[in-house]
Order: structure tokens, then sequence, then C-alpha cells
């Protein structure tokens, strides 16, 4: 069982035991998404668990945890991670705009890495038809993707994939980024 449990919210009022990370307009989603996958790594959890002292996570403990800075995914971690992160994440149409968001800002590579990720779940999970709820408008420049569909076994293998690809900088490689993820 996981100790440190991070998610997407949409903005909501949540108690006081909810830490939030919100972020300006200059974090982007792909970011935003990295650091999701770092966050729910075992690696982190592990620190986390060692770190705390009772059942809540307090922001001066938060800020202790081994949190790796956005300049160190360059696009090919990217091209990894973000997709493999977002079918985790986006399974439901209330977090769809996050989506949206990093769909808006990837190129066409990374587009193409998303689709094909979405094309992958299709095949494993027979995948959703893109049919939003009466609550939901998309906005004009949407992803045209609706959300994953959610299976256990594939989340399971998507996580051991996540985790696999993360291991710390070796000290002779100092100018690149390459092998730092």
């Amino acid at each position: 069982m996981l100790i440190a449990i991070f998610s997407l919210l949409p903005r909501v009022g949540a108690g006081d035991s909810v830490l939030f990370m919100l972020f300006g307009h200059a974090v982007r989603g792909r970011e935003t998404a990295c650091l999701l996958g770092n966050c729910t790594s075992l690696a982190f959890d592990y620190v986390a668990r060692q770190k705390l002292g009772g059942a809540n996570m307090n922001y001066f403990v938060m800020r202790q945890l081994p949190v790796l800075p956005p300049a160190l995914y360059n696009e090919q971690h990217q091209a990894f991670i973000v997709p493999r992160t977002l079918e985790l994440a986006c399974t439901a149409w209330d977090i769809q705009p996050f989506l949206h968001d990093v769909w808006r800002e990837a190129d066409a590579d990374l587009r193409a890495a998303i689709e094909h990720q979405w094309c992958k779940n299709r095949e494993a999970t027979g995948g959703h038809t893109y049919d939003p709820p009466e609550w939901y408008t998309p906005p004009e420049d949407c992803c045209p993707l609706p959300p994953f569909k959610w299976d256990e076994d594939r989340r399971a293998r998507l996580r051991a994939e996540l985790e696999a690809t993360a291991r710390a900088p070796s000290s002779s490689d100092t100018t690149s980024s390459a092998s730092a993820i």
C-alpha cells in the first residue's frame, strides 16, 4: 500500500490534509505529467514512508522528498513518460481537461505518442467512444481522444514500465540528462 498518494484534481475544495500543488502558466501540462509520474513512483513513496511520522504529509515533509526538476526530462523521456502517465490519470471525463492541456501544448511527436498509447489501450480494453456526458463541454482545440479505459492488469504493467525507467543520473554523465530518468 502506498503512503504518498498523488492525483489530479479539478479546482475544488478539500480538507486540510490534502496538499495542493498549484501551477502557474509557466508550467506546461507535459511537465505536470512527468511530476505526477515522479510522485507516484515506488522510490518516491519509499522516501516519503521514511520521512513521515504520522498519517498526514505536511508541507515541510513534501519539500524534502525526491522530486526531479522539469529540466531533467528531455523530449525522449517525455515521449515515454507522458503518454503512460496520461493513461494512468485520464480515465474519466472530469480529468479530460488535463489531457486537453497536454495535447494543446504537445508537438507532433508527442501527440503521435499519446495517440499511439490510446490505440494500445483500445486494443487491450476495447476503449471508450468519444461520447462526452451532458455536463462536459470540450474546448474548441481539444484532444480528439476520449478518456482511456481503466484496466487493472494494464495499469500494473504501465506502472512497472514507468518504475523501470526511473534511475538516478550516472556520475559520468554530467553534460546530458539522457540517462537521468
